[in-house]
């Protein structure tokens, strides 16, 4: 790959940059300058395709839409006639390409979303380039594995950025797989083209990997699909993945690749391909086969993978001996499969067909596992052999904390969770214990009171102590854990990242198998109800039911590993070396380092779900920091029942990362931060929106399950805490959170001394007709009337029905705004579904309505909220 030419780059200020970011307005974050917190920014300003008569708001409208899941971001369409930039003729390449593309002598300046897209990849640090992935992902558009960069090698292989990518699909029995998929091995079937052939390679690929009409790869036909002229050399992957029916082209997962741009003047790409590769298909343009053509089809000959080439109709005849030549001599692989198809632009669907026959009969073939199948992980020494960058080799701050924090969980595999994180076991008993305390607190007139209180005291301090015991025992991860803290601010992002990304695929097996069991035994609860509604003969059997059902989330508890169970296990080193008045100066810094991580975006427990404790001395220390307590922050909280979809609505609304699977939900209450744009900040005094977000609870009909107190207490809490909160509701199923929201308006009349008033947002999921739904005022109607039924009734039990006569009286609530309909998340039910651009929109319009809740509200101080979580917390019942 050759170096960057003269005519390619502008000078600025002694800095250089590549003629695409200075067309982009870039060059503020070229290379790798644009943060996940400048992207992220809420902000009431919506850029529309009118707006992208100015280049420099493309990379905005493709983030914008990219981070809300809306795959109609990178279908648009430039042609303004401007002068050029600078040079001779031609805003060229980063890297000279040998383009072959037609319009190469149009003096027009036109700006491809392929090209757009690679310019953001090079200006995204590496925390935003795995969200845009994860993004690219759940759209079911390619993902770069190769981008073309400005070295001498060309290229850099985003292992990094893809490390947090995970899919699901069906296996033929039916269960769901879901795998890291950086991680899970899978065979790669590659594709490449000599010259131009007639038909476009990336259009008949879309066709081969999915029957829905969706363009994973871009090609010349979608929206300014012409005029590539940065993306050549950029190595593109996207996965055929199964829906476990028998209709299916293939059984098992497989990783599609596509190089973009002439193989013949892509030596590296083609032999790292050549390395990796199950089968390659190769499309050829009708020219004759030229001598360096024929050296870099050697190595795809000589392979132990398979071939299928495309040859142009016309070509047949120029092409065979050529060919038929280069199968004699290098061709020394018993049983390989060496297949050949004609094509013409008029059967592009027959190709593609022919393409999933060769592909079937391949994989059913005696040479399946001849080459082995890979991870993208092991792809990366093939790349370090080739000279090719690697993200993550190249970040300093990630290789000092790689060590660390790999040690880390070969202890945890070692040893187990309770061995290595003992003080957070010790903290259940602890919870138990504070929640005595507070009630005694409230209890104060009983005269019998004060003799408990020294108790319970004596009781609280004995568990301290105990804690200090441990701790003085050679706890190796909370040392390196605790250490982990004292890195520099880049490194301590990617130590709690990295961390994040290897407790997922910690015991991922043993959790899909419990969890499918889980949801098996879920779902036969569900139809047993249905059926035997009325019957009290049955009660046993459901009484059983959910007791299995209660068995599996606690061994999915068990089983489950986060983030939050080693910052957890430093705040409670850190509660216990204050509650004995051992601070030393190390340990005074951890809450400092904590609320710069707070601030970066990464979350803060409030509520530890698993011993129903809030740890109010560590929340206090962090929230402190000047870094933070001198922010003005407006408080949304998130409810809803398990798997109804609400961490999927946070994360396309935020750009968050949550969990979204069944089973693999945390437990009790988290707070993120997300900034706020500088100009909404002036408009309304409010530096960050806090998200509070919170375990699913649970559905009605596991209503009498051990623990259910806790999830009202939890959904008291969160709404106490909050400005706004969203209750995201399956369809239109307003009675599955009846429950909850009686026993809250019920606790919210009993602690009249914390004063709150929060506002209420429905949030109905997977409506049909989102149009039809938001003109139904009969269901907005009712869905008052309910609230205002289940208010009367909590009134009448606190005897206060003068006071309180409807829900508004209580929690803020506006029927005709505060009700709102969100469609189905993906356009299909298949693996290989994207998500429906009509949920980006309809989650949009939730986003504008809290921010008009944000612009009519004052923003709170961070010392308002933690004295309100302080007060809550004492005083729910």
């Amino acid at each position: 790959m050759a170096s960057l030419k003269s005519d390619d780059i502008d000078c600025e200020d002694t800095q250089t940059y590549p003629n695409i970011i200075k067309q982009l307005k870039l060059q503020e974050y070229y290379p790798k300058k644009l943060t996940r917190e400048k992207a992220l920014a809420v902000s009431n300003i919506d850029i529309s395709t009118d707006d992208l008569k100015d280049p420099g708001k493309i990379p905005w409208f493709i983030l914008q839409n990219m981070i809300m899941c809306n795959y109609e971001g990178m279908r648009f369409e430039v042609n303004e006639h401007k002068p050029l930039l600078s040079g001779t003729g031609d805003s060229l390449p980063l890297l000279e390409s040998h383009s072959d593309r037609e319009n190469d002598c149009d003096h027009t300046e036109h700006v491809s979303p392929l090209d757009s897209l690679v310019a953001l990849f090079w200006c995204c640090d590496d925390f935003l380039r795995q969200i845009l992935v994860e993004r690219l992902l759940l759209c079911q558009l390619a993902i770069p594995l190769l981008l073309p960069i400005d070295s001498p090698y060309g290229s850099e292989m985003l292992m990094w950025a893809l490390s947090t990518l995970r899919k699901q699909w069906k296996t033929r029995s039916g269960s769901s797989c879901e795998q890291s998929m950086v991680f899970h091995k899978s065979s790669i079937v590659s594709a490449i083209r000599f010259g131009r052939p007639r038909i476009s390679k990336s259009k008949i690929l879309n066709k081969v990997i999915s029957d829905l009409k969706h363009d994973i790869f871009f090609h010349s036909d979608c929206n300014g699909g012409a005029n590539r002229k940065i993306a050549d050399g950029l190595l593109e992957m996207a996965y055929y993945l199964p829906n476990g029916k028998r209709k299916d082209m293939l059984s098992e997962a497989v990783t599609f690749m596509n190089l973009r741009g002439n193989a013949s003047y892509l030596k590296g790409q083609i032999r790292f391909i050549s390395e990796i590769s199950f089968a390659t298909i190769v499309f050829m343009s009708s020219e004759s086969l030229k001598e360096e053509d024929k050296a870099l089809l050697k190595p795809l000959y000589e392979q132990d993978g398979h071939l299928i080439i495309v040859l142009d109709e016309h070509s047949k005849g120029k092409l065979k001996d050529s060919f038929c030549a280069l199968e004699k001599s290098c061709l020394k692989v018993s049983d390989k499969q060496v297949k050949y198809i004609y094509s013409s632009t008029k059967k592009e669907l027959l190709i593609s067909k022919k393409i999933k026959e060769c592909l079937k009969s391949i994989y059913k073939g005696s040479r399946r596992y001849v080459v082995p199948d890979r991870s993208i992980k092991m792809c990366v020494d093939v790349a370090k052999t080739m000279c090719f960058e690697v993200d993550d080799d190249n970040t300093q701050d990630y290789l000092i904390t790689r060590k660390t924090t790999e040690m880390m969980i070969d202890s945890l595999k070692q040893h187990g969770k309770e061995k290595q994180l003992p003080l957070q076991m010790i903290a259940k008993e602890n919870g138990e214990r504070q929640k005595t305390q507070y009630y005694l607190e409230r209890d104060e007139h009983n005269a019998a009171t004060k003799d408990s209180e020294n108790v319970l005291d004596t009781s609280i301090s004995f568990l301290r102590m105990k804690q200090k015991i441990v701790c003085e025992e050679d706890l190796g991860i909370l040392k390196l854990f605790s250490r982990s803290y004292t890195f520099t601010a880049p490194a301590r992002k990617y130590c709690q990242s990295y961390l994040k990304i290897l407790t997922y695929n910690n015991n991922i097996d043993e959790m899909q198998s419990v969890r499918q069991e889980y949801i098996n035994k879920l779902d036969k609860l569900h139809r047993h109800l249905q059926k035997h509604q009325k019957s009290r003969t049955k009660l046993e059997k459901i009484k059983a039911r959910k007791a299995e059902i209660e068995c599996l989330e606690s061994e999915l508890s068990n089983l489950s590993l986060g983030l939050e169970h080693f910052n957890r296990e430093l705040g409670q080193m850190y509660e216990m070396k204050s509650d004995l008045n051992l601070l030393d100066y190390s340990t005074r810094q951890l809450p400092v380092a904590a609320a710069e991580l707070f601030l970066d975006g990464y979350p803060l427990e409030l509520m530890n779900g698993d011993a129903i404790y809030v740890p109010l001395t560590w929340i206090e220390a962090i929230l402190r920091q000047k870094i933070i307590d001198d922010n003005r922050i407006f408080v949304l909280s998130v409810l809803g029942v398990q798997n109804s979809g609400k961490s999927t609505m946070l994360n396309t609304m935020f750009g968050l990362q949550l969990p979204v699977n069944a089973g693999r939900c945390t437990k009790g209450i988290f707070a993120q931060l997300v900034p706020v744009d500088t100009n909404l900040q002036k408009s309304t005094g409010c530096d960050y929106i806090m998200v509070v977000d919170t375990e699913g609870l649970r559905a009605p009909e596991l209503a009498g399950l051990e623990h259910s107190d806790y999830f009202n207490k939890l959904a008291t809490l969160a709404i106490g805490l909050s400005d706004a909160t969203i209750f995201n509701i399956r369809r239109e199923l307003v009675i599955e959170i009846k429950e909850t929201l009686e026993n809250t308006v019920l606790a919210f009349m009993k602690i009249e001394s914390v004063k709150i008033k929060p506002r209420v947002i429905f949030v109905h999921q997977n409506i049909k007709n989102v149009g039809r739904a938001n003109m139904n005022t009969d269901q907005k109607i009712s869905v008052k009337n309910m609230l205002d039924e289940i208010t009367k009734r909590a009134a009448d039990k606190e005897n206060c029905g003068d006071k309180y006569e409807t829900f508004s009286d209580v929690i803020e609530f506006n029927e005709n705004k505060d009700v709102m309909y969100v469609s189905r998340f993906q356009k299909a039910d298949s693996s290989m579904a994207p998500v429906d651009p009509g949920y980006s929109r309809s989650i949009y319009q939730v986003k504008k309505q809290l921010i008009q809740c944000l612009q009519n509200s004052q923003a709170k101080s961070v010392k308002d909220f933690m004295r309100k979580l302080s007060d809550l917390s004492k005083a729910i019942p």
